[in-house]
């Protein structure tokens, strides 16, 4: 599989909500579907390309055994995210936002996902004021 800049999007989705506590809900699930459309544009992929594209990364998210592999390889995509430039800062700014929404998907904040939330912002050079709420 050819990884593009949305696969890497997703795996950081995907990953900040099973790995922040151990658990991806099926409203987490849902809420990373409809992130990551977001992110791909209608106008880019269409309904079978978007399926093919979410089933790759979950393919590449489950292909990692561990959870300390997953967790690694997760901080290794924040930094490549960072390295490439592939966001603008308003993107960036964007993309906080989401993680923030996707930590109240399954209705609980837990003080890894802010955290987690804070680590990403700070390597990415943003700040964001965030509202926790459903």
């Amino acid at each position: 599989m050819d990884k593009t800049p949305l696969h890497y999007y997703g795996y950081i989705f995907v990953g900040f909500a099973h790995l922040t506590d151990n658990k991806f809900t099926h409203d987490e699930h849902l809420k990373v579907i409809e992130i990551v459309d977001e992110l791909a544009g209608k106008e880019k992929y269409t309904d079978g390309d978007f399926a093919i594209l979410m089933a790759e990364i979950m393919m590449w998210y489950d292909e990692i055994e561990s959870l300390a592999e997953k967790e690694i390889a997760f901080n290794k995509h924040v930094d490549l995210v960072q390295k490439n430039d592939w966001l603008t800062l308003e993107q960036k700014e964007k993309f906080i936002r989401q993680l923030a929404q996707l930590a109240m998907a399954d209705g609980e904040l837990i003080k890894k996902e802010t955290d987690w939330i804070e680590m990403i912002s700070k390597a990415w050079g943003v700040k964001v004021d965030l509202d926790f709420k459903t």
